[in-house]
């Protein structure tokens, strides 16, 4: 069992920037396909594919990759014909602003990119009737601006780069059971390898099915001496892995904190997470920082291989190993006794199961 120490999330959850930036990115697609009557169906399924990715990304993130996903959505969202200040957003001016007047074919994708922006940096709608005081303008003036901006094989191939840059900072692992298999039978019938030995090496190289959940917000609020829970995530685990001991592998990510203070001198925590199976019993994972207004972030692997004869780890294995295919792993936040609650940012669950 690795129980890494909790650690301070950065001044701004780079993922879920990203994220945001990526929806707003599909947004923009879409309103041109409604305007030009084109297909962006390509760039959308582009586009939804780095999200899968960068939810895929292991923790910790690595920040490079993760500075240049963001430089190249940016990028995109940014790229037009229109000079720069026509996309800065307005937000170190007080209205009425001091800004020239558009040309008429410009001033829709100017209103557009000024509420996105204002909405990605969170600011507030006090000025949106200095934006709302620009004349409209017809589809085919938008059309014209936007000509260049998501037609273009450019963007087709910005959006493959950026796909590639996350693909090779994912770790990989099998898509299913099928490629489990089919890696067992090249080893084994094309190379001639025995079986034992390709088993071996399938399990030193940690060639394990991966199922994933995840959870970003919730709350649970105790009102007196009993336990309040609420369900976070929760992975399955294939039906088709190996009967013994299939389950190699569990990594927990949980983003949380308590409700920043306490009245009693009592030290102990009263909001923790756990985790439980359909027969498995419930087993702690971890408590809150107690009386602690920052978020933490909590990372904790458990592994059905690693053990040093301790009673702990003993019972962490029988409770790995109670876990068959088909069943599910659950996330679960509780809070105890009036005045605890339980700020859950983000839960993710990652089970790695063996096939053969």
């Amino acid at each position: 069992m690795t129980c890494y120490p909790p650690s301070e999330p950065p001044s701004f959850d780079a993922t879920e920037t990203i994220e945001d930036t990526i929806d707003r990115l599909s947004n923009t697609l879409r309103m041109d396909t409604v305007s030009t009557g084109g297909d962006c169906e390509p760039l959308q399924q582009q586009v939804q594919e780095i999200k899968r990715l960068v939810r895929e990304l292991p923790e910790p993130f690595d920040e490079e990759t993760l500075k240049v996903t963001q430089g190249g959505l940016t990028e995109l969202l940014y790229h037009s014909d229109l000079e720069p200040y026509d996309l800065e957003p307005s937000y170190d001016l007080e209205p009425p602003y001091e800004l020239e007047p558009l040309p008429l074919p410009r001033q829709s994708l100017w209103r557009r990119f000024n509420r996105v922006m204002r909405r990605w940096l969170r600011f507030k709608d006090k000025d949106e009737h200095a934006i709302a005081d620009y004349p409209r303008v017809s589809y085919s003036g938008l059309r014209k601006a936007q000509s260049d901006i998501h037609t273009s094989r450019d963007v087709a191939d910005k959006l493959q780069e950026i796909i590639s840059t996350l693909k090779s900072a994912c770790r990989y692992a099998p898509r299913d059971v099928d490629d489990v298999l089919q890696t067992e039978r090249i080893l084994n019938e094309d190379l001639g390898l025995p079986s034992p030995s390709v088993w071996q090496i399938i399990e030193d190289a940690e060639y394990w099915v991966r199922s994933r959940d995840r959870r970003d917000y919730l709350q649970v609020i105790a009102l007196d001496a009993e336990v309040q829970e609420a369900l976070c995530c929760t992975a399955t685990i294939p039906l088709y892995v190996r009967r013994y001991k299939p389950l190699r592998r569990v990594v927990f990510n949980i983003e949380s904190r308590d409700q920043g203070w306490r009245l009693s001198n009592d030290r102990r925590s009263w909001t923790w997470f756990e985790v439980g199976g359909n027969i498995a019993p419930r087993r702690h994972i971890v408590h809150n920082i107690p009386a602690s207004w920052e978020r933490r972030v909590h990372r904790t692997q458990w592994d059905n291989s690693l053990h040093d004869g301790s009673p702990e780890d003993a019972q962490l294995l029988e409770w790995m190993s109670s876990i068959a295919g088909g069943q599910e792993v659950s996330v679960f936040a509780r809070a105890q006794f009036r005045g605890w609650e339980n700020h859950v940012h983000r839960v993710i669950i990652e089970v790695y199961c063996a096939c053969v």
